[in-house]
């Protein structure tokens, strides 16, 4: 497996197929908010075999404060602890590189390996965002505070 730089096809890519889990699945037109995840240094792609299998990173709202957002495909099941582990590193590295005291993020509330990912990766839940997405799904809040 190999980490790149993210580019906005690779979101593509794994959204034309399938995903670690629907309830990750955007509810809305992705492609619309892609390019403006290409960041450089903020956001990366893991590849097996020439295959797209996940995308993640922080996106900057201002200083300080950032969104954090993955998409991810099926394949990634294979490789649980590899990825896991990695998310963990780059989590404290672009915190640390970017200087980021807050990032948080969401996940969908019919989801708990998400929510039970965020609580391991050192996110504090702050509560639920009702009818936070185009369909009007519920989603709950995290936060990981540096420091």
């Amino acid at each position: 497996m190999s980490i790149v730089a993210f580019e906005a096809w690779h979101a593509d890519q794994i959204l034309a197929g399938r995903m670690n889990d629907e309830k990750n699945r955007p509810s809305f037109e992705f492609g619309q908010l892609s390019n403006k995840l290409v960041i450089a240094d903020h956001s990366f792609t893991a590849i097996e075999d020439g295959e797209v299998i996940g995308a993640g990173g922080i996106y900057p709202l201002w200083p300080g404060v950032g969104e954090a957002w993955v998409v991810a495909a099926e394949a990634t099941s294979r490789h649980k602890v590899l990825i896991a582990r990695a998310v963990l590193g780059g989590l404290h590295a672009l915190v640390e590189r970017h200087g980021f005291h807050r990032v948080q993020a969401v996940a969908h509330v019919d989801w708990p390996a998400a929510n039970r990912f965020l609580q391991w990766l050192g996110f504090e839940h702050e509560g639920r965002c009702k009818k936070y997405d185009a369909a009007g799904n519920d989603y709950e809040r995290w936060a990981y505070i540096d420091g």
